[in-house]
C-alpha cells in the first residue's frame, strides 16, 4: 500500500484529501504545518507528499526544498498546492524541486490522476535508486577485493568486514555476516569470520554481541535442509513466518522477521555462506543477482588467497590477472575528440579530466572501413607515447555506439600490455637463439662424424701397423716407425685443434670469451707469425709480409689476434693453387686503428655464400674435396667483435682465363676506446 503524506494548515482541506485518497486504497497521514510535515516525512518516508504552499512559519516551498535536499527523501514525488498562478510563482516552485502543481480549489479527479502518475514515477525513481545502490555495493566489493589481492586468507578475513557494509546496506539488512564451514569431530559447523551491523542500531546491545552470543545467527549446527540447499547452490530466504516450525523457532529466538543466506562455493565445494538478517525480501528478484555476483567475487578472492599461500611462485601471474582489471575507459566522437574518461584513464596518462576533455584527441582513430552494424566491436593494439616521452603498448577493445541508426561515438576500454609485448619480443629472440643453437649442433655433429673419422682411421691403422710389425722392423727401418708415429702425432694435433676451435666458439656463443689486452708490437708479432706459417706451408706457396712502418705498438689480446691471422692465412694457403703466394699487409690510419689485409689468388667465394661466410660450420659450395670444418671464419668473426673491431671481405670466383681471389680486411682498435665507433670502416674513410 502506497504511503501519502498530506501537509496543509487548513483542516477541511486535509480531511477532504484524506477521505478521497483513502477511498483509492492509499495509506494517508496528515500534518497541520510544515514543521510537523518534515518530521513525519523523515519518520514515515512516504511514497508521495501533497503540500500546501501558503502556510505560516515553514511554507510549502521551504518544505519541498528540504525534502529534496534529504539524502533518503530526495526521490519522493512532491505535489505543491497553490492558489498562485503567476509564471514567477511556478518558477519558484520548480526551483525548489516540486514535481507537480495543483491549483486550488482542487479538482479531485485531476488530483487522483496526478497522484497515480506521481506514484508510478516515485516507484521508478526508487527502483533506480535501489539499483544504483546495489551496483555501487558491487563496485565497492570489487574495490575492496582488489585492494586485498595480495593478502593471505588470515589477513583477508579482516578486510571482508569492509565488504559487508555496502552489501548489508544494499540488502537493507540490520545485520550481515560471513561464515566459514569447517569439519570437526562433531560434524560440519559454521564459524563467523566477520559481521556488520546497520548504523541505525547504534546503542542497541545486540551490536556488541559476539558470534557465540545466545540466540545470534547462524545456528550451530545448521539445519540439514539448509545444508542440502547450499550444496545444491540454492539460497535460504524468506520471511520467518514462512519457515518450517523447527527453523522458525530458531529464527524467532534471534528476533528476526526475515532471513537471506547465500552459499560460498570454491571449485564445486561448499566452504561457507553470507547471511543477511531483517532484509528486503520483497526486493529479492532485483537484489539477488548483485549478491550472487558479490559472493562469486568473494569466493574467487578466497581461492586466490589460498593459492597465494600454497603457490608463492605464481604470485606475479595472479597479481597480473587482478591488475588487468584496472582498465582505463574513454568515449570519443568519430573525429577522435574525447567525450568521457574514467579515473583510471586520467591516472595512467597523468592528466586531469578537464585537460583531457579540453579538445584532446585519443591516441588512435576508429577503423571506418569496417561495417559498424555487423562488426560493432573490435580489438586492436596500439603504440603510444606518454607525456614523459615513454613509449607504451596498449590493447583496446573499441565499441561503436549508436543512437538509432546513427553512429554517435565510440567507447574504448584499454589496458597496458607493454610488459607482454616485451616478453613476446624476448621469447622470439630466445626462439631464434634456440633455433640457431640447434642448427649449430646439427652442423657440429655432422662435422664431427665427418672430420674425426679420417684422422681416427689414420691413428688406428698406424697404431695397428706399429703393433703388428714391431718385431719385423729392423733398426735400419726405424724411419718407417718414425713416419707412423709422426702421422699419429700430426692427426692428433689436428683433432686437438679442432676441439679447441669448437670450445672457442662455444665460449663466444655463451658470452664467456674474454679479451685480455696486453702491450704488443704488431710488426714483430707479424714477422714471427709469418715464419711459423711458412714452416707449415713447406714452401708450397709462400707468404709475403708488407709493413707500412718498422714498428707499431698496440694493446691487444695476443692469443685472439693469433686466432684471427692464423685462420685467415691458413684459408688463403689452403684455397690457393701451389706456387701462388699469399700476402699479409699491416698498416694503420693514425687514428687508433690497426688494419690487416690478407690477400690470395685462390678459388674465390661465390656471391651466394657471402652472407653466410662467418657462420659456424658453413663451407662454400666451390671447395670441392678440400678438407675443412667451416669454423675458422666464425672464430675470426668472434675474436674481431670482442676487440670492438670489424671484418670485411672482397672476393670474386676465379676463372681459368682470369684468376682473381679474395681479400679479407680486419680493423682493430689498437688501444681500448671509451666508446667504440658503430662503424670502423666509416671512421677509416673519414
Amino acid at each position: 500500500m502506497s504511503k501519502i503524506l498530506v501537509i496543509d494548515d487548513d483542516g477541511v482541506t486535509r480531511l477532504l484529501l484524506k477521505w478521497n485518497l483513502q477511498m483509492q486504497g492509499y495509506d494517508v497521514t496528515l500534518a497541520k504545518n510544515g514543521a510537523e510535515g518534515l518530521r513525519l516525512a523523515e519518520e514515515l518516508r512516504p511514497d508521495l507528499i501533497v503540500c500546501d504552499w501558503m502556510m505560516p512559519l515553514v511554507d510549502g516551498v521551504e518544505v519541498c526544498r528540504r525534502i529534496k535536499a534529504h539524502p533518503i527523501l530526495a526521490t519522493t514525488f512532491f505535489i505543491l498546492l497553490t492558489v498562485r498562478g503567476q509564471v514567477d510563482d511556478r518558477i519558484q516552485g520548480l526551483d525548489s524541486g516540486a514535481d507537480e502543481f495543483l491549483s486550488k480549489p482542487i479538482e479531485i479527479d485531476e488530483l487522483l490522476a496526478r497522484v497515480r502518475a506521481g506514484l508510478r514515477l516515485s516507484q521508478l525513481a526508487q527502483q533506480l535508486s535501489q539499483a544504483n545502490q546495489q551496483l555501487s555495493a558491487l563496485v565497492e566489493v570489487q574495490k575492496q577485493l582488489l585492494s586485498a589481492v595480495d593478502s593471505t586468507p588470515e589477513e583477508a578475513n579482516s578486510s571482508y568486514i569492509q565488504l559487508l557494509a555496502p552489501l548489508g546496506q544494499a540488502a537493507q539488512a540490520s545485520r550481515a555476516y560471513m561464515s566459514e564451514l569447517y569439519q570437526d569431530q562433531a560434524g560440519i559447523e559454521p564459524l563467523v569470520l566477520c559481521e556488520w551491523f546497520a548504523e541505525d542500531r547504534t546503542g542497541d546491545s545486540s551490536q556488541q554481541k559476539s558470534p557465540e552470543a545466545e540466540g545470534l545467527m547462524p545456528p550451530n549446527p545448521l539445519p540439514s535442509r539448509w545444508m542440502e540447499m547450499f550444496n545444491n547452490d540454492e539460497i535460504v530466504a524468506g520471511k520467518v513466518s514462512d519457515f518450517p516450525e523447527a527453523e522458525r523457532e530458531i529464527l524467532e529466538q534471534a528476533h528476526l522477521d526475515s532471513l537471506l543466506m547465500l552459499p560460498l562455493t570454491l571449485k564445486d565445494e561448499l566452504v561457507g555462506f553470507i547471511g543477511f538478517e531483517n532484509c528486503a525480501i520483497a526486493d529479492l528478484d532485483s537484489l539477488l543477482p548483485i549478491l550472487r555476483a558479490a559472493a562469486a567475487a568473494i569466493c574467487l578472492h578466497r581461492d586466490r588467497s589460498a593459492a597465494l599461500v600454497a603457490l608463492r611462485a605464481s604470485e606475479a601471474r595472479y597479481r597480473a590477472i587482478i591488475e588487468d582489471q584496472t582498465e582505463f575507459i574513454c568515449r570519443f566522437a568519430p573525429d577522435g575528440t574525447v567525450t568521457f574518461v574514467n579515473d583510471a584513464y586520467c591516472r595512467y596518462f597523468t592528466m586531469t579530466r578537464e585537460e583531457l576533455m579540453d579538445s584532446s584527441v585519443v591516441p588512435f582513430r576508429p577503423d571506418f572501413e569496417r561495417d559498424f552494424v555487423n562488426c560493432p566491436v573490435i580489438n586492436r593494439e596500439e603504440e603510444a607515447v606518454l607525456l614523459n616521452g615513454e613509449v607504451r603498448w596498449h590493447q583496446w577493445t573499441e565499441r561503436a555506439v549508436f543512437s538509432g541508426d546513427e553512429l554517435v561515438e565510440f567507447q574504448a576500454v584499454g589496458r597496458d600490455i607493454t610488459e607482454r609485448k616485451q616478453a613476446e619480443e624476448e621469447t622470439l629472440k630466445a626462439l631464434a637463439k634456440e633455433k640457431e643453437l640447434n642448427h649449430l649442433k646439427t652442423h657440429f655433429v655432422s662435422m664431427v662424424s665427418h672430420e674425426f673419422r679420417t684422422p681416427l682411421t689414420t691413428i688406428l691403422s698406424s697404431a695397428d701397423l706399429l703393433e703388428y710389425y714391431q718385431e719385423d722392423f729392423p733398426d735400419s727401418k726405424g724411419d718407417k716407425k718414425l713416419q707412423a708415429i709422426q702421422r699419429i702425432q700430426s692427426v692428433s694435433v689436428s683433432m686437438t685443434q679442432m676441439i679447441d676451435d669448437v670450445l672457442l666458439i662455444g665460449h663466444a656463443e655463451s658470452g664467456n670469451l674474454q679479451c685480455n689486452r696486453y702491450p704488443l708490437d704488431l710488426v714483430q708479432f707479424c714477422h714471427q707469425l709469418v715464419e711459423d706459417m711458412q714452416l707449415i706451408d713447406n714452401g708450397l706457396h709462400g707468404i709475403k709480409l708488407i709493413l707500412s712502418q718498422p714498428s707499431l705498438s698496440a694493446c691487444i689480446d695476443e692469443k685472439l689476434l693469433r686466432h684471427i691471422l692464423t685462420n685467415l692465412l691458413s684459408n688463403a694457403l689452403k684455397y690457393s693453387p701451389p706456387g701462388m703466394p699469399v700476402q699479409l699487409e699491416l698498416c694503420d690510419d693514425c687514428q687508433n686503428l690497426a688494419i690487416f689485409h690478407v690477400k690470395d689468388c685462390g678459388i674465390g667465394i661465390p656471391p651466394e655464400d657471402l652472407p653466410h661466410l662467418f657462420e659456424a660450420f658453413h663451407r662454400c659450395r666451390n671447395v670441392g674435396t678440400i678438407s675443412g670444418t667451416g669454423m675458422g671464419l666464425a672464430i675470426v668473426k668472434k675474436c674481431v667483435e670482442i676487440h670492438g673491431g670489424e671484418i670485411s671481405v672482397q672476393s670474386e670466383v676465379s676463372r681459368e682465363e682470369q684468376p682473381s681471389g679474395t681479400t679479407l680486411t680486419v680493423l682493430l682498435p689498437r688501444f681500448p676506446m671509451s666508446k667504440t665507433p658503430s662503424n670502423l670502416k666509416d671512421q677509416l674513410l673519414e
